[in-house]
């Protein structure tokens, strides 16, 4: 079967869970940016320090993959279904408790064993994350790229590729186009406004959009049926889901930049450690962390925020100095 039509485990957990999420969340691209961006980056770095630094936690998370079962073949092909035993689950919910872990840290602990038994070599736990969105619309567009290729000689496909190659051409071509005289005044005799570089960028890309998502669609009635060709499918119907959601993260991007920083997120999770578990003050904790008594205490909560702790937990912990 060709490169293009194969799907790895990673890939198809990746497409499941993008597809539950957005079922569920598609209109509130805010709160697909946290679930997507914000939780997975505090808990990957959270979890990945307690994993390094911390052995008794280490021992307890061999523990729970120890419990858990190899995926049967049906459940390879659909991940979200794999079943899970209730001495697994009974124990997850210990171990969480034990290690103050909010219920959400459940997919990255659950993912991380199914991929682990699939063959993956995770490196620490498995978030689904920015990167792993941003590699997922890589390898869908590389796909697409191919399978335009094998359908160039349709005559749909090629009619559409004429004009999104016009269209690239034309978002290209300001202000030149609008800088000849001739052209404004040809737009003023028909009581017309020159658009501004802002309104010429946004029209010409939302008809990229367009023409993608039109292009997409001829080809999956190109492909017919079969398990691979399936999860092509869905993955570039979840690809052309992302492409009208992902613009819309820009302000949160600048919003949170700072928070993005990995160098950033790995010190206040060593931060929320010393607080949580290690029972440090908040001046000691900026000691250790080379920051100020003042940002320690800000930076530890807004992790804590970040990472779903307890609010009655945070209130009891900015008690003490």
């Amino acid at each position: 079967m060709s490169k293009q039509l194969t799907f790895t485990a990673e890939e198809r957990l990746l497409i499941s869970t993008l597809e539950y999420d957005l079922q569920r969340l598609e209109h509130d691209p805010e709160r697909l940016f946290t679930v997507w961006v914000l939780q997975p980056t505090y808990r990957k770095a959270y979890l990945d320090y307690l994993l390094q630094k911390v052995p008794a936690f280490r021992e307890g998370f061999e523990a729970l993959y120890r419990l858990t079962p190899k995926p049967t073949a049906e459940e390879v092909s659909e991940p979200l279904d794999w079943q899970l035993p209730d001495t697994y689950l009974t124990a997850l919910d210990g171990f969480r408790t034990r290690w103050k872990l909010p219920e959400g840290f459940s997919r990255e602990i659950t993912f991380t064993f199914y991929l682990r038994h699939c063959g993956v070599a995770v490196n620490g736990v498995y978030a689904v994350d920015r990167e792993r969105i941003q590699a997922f619309r890589v390898s869908a567009e590389e796909r697409l790229n191919l399978l335009v290729r094998d359908c160039s000689n349709n005559r749909e496909v090629a009619e559409t590729l004429r004009q999104l190659e016009r269209v690239k051409v034309r978002l290209q071509q300001f202000p030149s186009v609008f800088e000849n005289d001739r052209m404004k005044s040809f737009l003023q005799v028909l009581g017309l406004q020159v658009p501004t570089p802002e309104q010429w960028r946004v029209y010409h890309e939302r008809r990229l959009a367009s023409l993608r998502c039109q292009l997409r669609e001829q080809i999956l009635r190109e492909l017919g049926q079969g398990n691979e060709l399936l999860w092509l499918r869905r993955a570039l119907q979840v690809d052309a889901r992302l492409e009208e959601i992902l613009p819309k993260w820009k302000p949160l991007y600048r919003k949170h930049a700072r928070h993005l920083d990995p160098e950033y997120a790995e010190r206040v999770a060593q931060q929320v450690y010393l607080r949580l578990f290690a029972n440090l003050s908040w001046k000691d904790i900026g000691d250790r962390c080379y920051v100020a008594r003042s940002t320690a205490l800000e930076t530890t909560l807004e992790a804590m925020h970040f990472l779903g702790i307890d609010p009655e937990t945070v209130r009891f912990l900015t008690d003490t100095p």
